[in-house]
């Protein structure tokens, strides 16, 4: 195998996949006005300071430590990824460009993996209504381990790539959170990043960024990669 070769691409899910944000803010808003202290709404800045984290630290984050036990955490996670699960029925498309990226990958001979913080009903939901299961070789979600921690820890793109039986430095990671990026980076990854929930400013740690998939075909994708490898 070349040093250069690109053998697997992970693909981040929710802002990267599928434009899931404003379905996950709606949900968020809903249960922070109902289980808040002063049942205020939801600050956007608030949700994008934790979008893409797991829920458990989700959770932490907006309602502090105090409040968040093991019971409350379980009990706030399961009315949210109902309320989101429901919402997206029906409703939920892939974002532009990305069925040919797909299907550029899985024919050039990339193994191609999911490694999302969303809960795994979430990603069942999506994979289920987009019909994406024939694309990955793995699917990663956010309680896929106990034991692997959330991003911006690497644990969750190191196990996608253990999984693939791929070295991390021949994976290319699809992300659009900053802390994603940092995971991406940590893991010993090349990173391209879509600036979907975020602003190019924030998402410098990444390799390449893009504003849309229309922005950067595949087949130069791959050209890039070996022109950064060498």
């Amino acid at each position: 195998m070349l040093r250069n070769e690109l053998e697997a691409v992970i693909w981040d899910m929710d802002g990267v996949l599928v434009y899931t944000n404003e379905f996950h803010f709606q949900a968020w808003s809903a249960i922070y006005r109902r289980f808040s202290d002063d049942q205020q709404a939801l600050a956007r800045s608030q949700f994008d300071s934790v979008f893409g984290m797991l829920n458990d630290e989700t959770i932490i984050r907006l309602f502090g430590k105090e409040k968040a036990t093991a019971d409350f955490i379980e009990m706030v996670s399961t009315e949210k990824e109902a309320l989101f699960c429901k919402s997206i029925r029906g409703r939920i498309l892939p974002l532009p460009d990305v069925p040919a990226w797909l299907n550029f990958f899985q024919n050039n001979g990339q193994k191609q993996a999911v490694a999302s913080s969303a809960p795994q009903a979430n990603v069942q939901a999506i994979f289920d209504e987009l019909r994406l299961w024939p694309y990955f070789d793995v699917v990663l979600s956010g309680n896929t381990s106990p034991l692997l921690a959330g991003k911006p820890a690497p644990d969750i793109f190191l196990e996608a790539a253990r999984q693939l039986e791929i070295l991390p430095s021949h994976c290319l990671v699809i992300e659009d959170s900053v802390v994603g990026v940092q995971a991406a980076k940590t893991a010993g990854m090349a990173c391209l990043a879509v600036t979907t929930t975020h602003h190019t400013g924030e998402l410098v740690a990444a390799d390449w960024s893009i504003d849309n998939f229309g922005d950067l075909q595949p087949q130069t994708m791959l050209e890039m990669w070996k022109r950064h490898t060498k």
